[in-house]
């Protein structure tokens, strides 16, 4: 295996690059083959430009820079505006509406989501900002982020190790056999590494057994342990409504070390099924047999799977893993 640290890497490169990252994977494990095929096999993704990914990105700028994040953030407007670097979105506007039956919004007006000249508008906006390399999120949500990076550089533990990790946003990539593996790093040093995560939980044992097993989080620092070879983590988590708070919890190798099992198996099926796609035997959707979701083409006992006890499918005992 090889391993690579990828200082010269941006966020859009990084997101391009081929290999599999976490997100990806926990998709395959906790939704299952079939949904991993159906979306980054045949790329039915949905917009990933939508605006949560956005505020998501925003959100771990701000908590990674304390000073010059604005920098990379314009407001989305709320009226229609034809002055300064308005006048082109203006006028791109009223070009997609030419030859229609759709009005223009007057100047001054509010932007509304229904209207095609509306729609136009906020969507030159947003090649704007792209082009000047900024993120474009809502007025509100810059107060939410502002309180939010208080809240992290209040509280004495966290800051001090951010402080600790001089490396930001750093992708790192394993190459395994026949797969490569990828990770982005929140921030980092040579002996630990830490995410930030927003949460609605402001108790530790619920952000645990709600957040951290449901959603996964376990899956995706067993992934970056595999990644990056860093075994020392921290997770951040901050919530994302009034007052604000952050925490910071050590991730235990005694809570990902079944996953990190996991995310080795997963990883070697996905080498294994992803070079042989075009001559598997493929179902009425186009979609390979053997991609189908775990136990399909059989009845399962759903009492042994609430039980937790092992399950027979086709003769063979199957242990399954009831996380909860």
């Amino acid at each position: 295996m090889k391993r690579t640290l990828h200082k010269d890497m941006d966020e859009p490169a990084y997101r391009k690059h081929p290999g599999i990252g976490s997100t990806q994977l926990k998709c395959f494990i906790l939704e299952g083959p079939l949904d991993y095929y159906w979306k980054y096999v045949l790329g039915n993704l949905e917009d990933e430009e939508k605006y949560h990914y956005t505020l998501g990105s925003v959100f771990h700028l701000a908590m990674e820079y304390p000073d010059g994040w604005q920098d990379f953030v314009t407001v989305e407007p709320s009226v229609v505006r034809n002055d300064g670097d308005y006048r082109d979105c203006y006028l791109q506007a009223m070009g997609a509406i030419q030859g229609t039956k759709a009005k223009p919004t007057k100047v001054g007006d509010t932007i509304g989501s229904a209207s095609k000249f509306d729609k136009a508008y906020k969507a030159a906006f947003k090649e704007w900002a792209n082009d000047h390399g900024k993120y474009v999120i809502k007025a509100d949500d810059v107060d939410k982020i502002l309180g939010q990076q208080a809240a992290v550089y209040d509280n004495f533990e966290v800051r001090d190790f951010i402080e600790s990790c001089p490396r930001r946003e750093t992708p790192v990539t394993l190459e395994m056999d026949g797969i490569t593996a990828k990770a982005l790093l929140d921030i980092s040093n040579d002996h630990v590494f830490g995410d930030f995560k927003t949460t609605r939980f402001r108790n530790i044992h619920s952000f645990y057994r709600l957040a951290f097993r449901k959603m996964g989080y376990d899956y995706q620092f067993a992934h970056y342990r595999l990644v990056s070879g860093i075994e020392s983590h921290k997770i951040i988590p901050v919530t994302n409504a009034p007052p604000y708070e952050a925490m910071i919890m050590d991730v235990g190798w005694e809570m990902i070390s079944e996953q990190y099992d996991h995310v080795i198996r997963d990883l070697e099926w996905l080498a294994q099924h992803l070079s042989m796609v075009d001559e598997s035997e493929k179902d009425s959707q186009g979609i390979p047999y053997d991609w189908h979701s775990e136990y399909w083409g059989a009845e399962i006992d759903m009492e042994e799977v609430f039980l937790n006890r092992p399950v027979t499918i086709g003769g063979v005992t199957e242990e399954v893993e009831v996380v909860g």
